[in-house]
């Protein structure tokens, strides 16, 4: 027998430590993962959607009036039909605290 030949058992050995230190590696990059994904999350939370018609205050050419059924098709939260209009005041301070107008959400 040769000395350089591979036996059945060191590919098995082999193989065994292969799948072990990949799963350590998939444990370790999952937790991060998911922290960083819970992170992104928080930050998207806090960005807010005052008129709660999926589409984020920043992005919100009408931030404080529903697109209801008839969103507009440029995707800017305006129903079709409206132009672009800010939130009154007392509206704006409601958001800021709440993240959302509640009498505008439908619960």
């Amino acid at each position: 027998m040769n000395k350089k030949s591979i036996t059945a058992m060191q590919v098995v050995i082999a193989a065994i430590i292969l799948v072990v230190v990949a799963v350590v590696i998939i444990f370790i990059f999952r937790t991060y993962i998911s922290k960083e994904a819970s992170i992104v999350g928080e930050q998207i939370s806090s960005l807010g959607d005052c008129d709660c018609d999926d589409v984020r205050n920043f992005m919100d050419k009408c931030p404080c009036i529903p697109a209801g059924d008839k969103p507009s098709e440029e995707h800017d939260g305006c129903p079709k039909g409206t132009n672009p209009t800010k939130c009154a005041a007392e509206l704006e301070k409601e958001c800021a605290e709440k993240g959302e107008i509640e009498s505008l959400c439908k619960k």
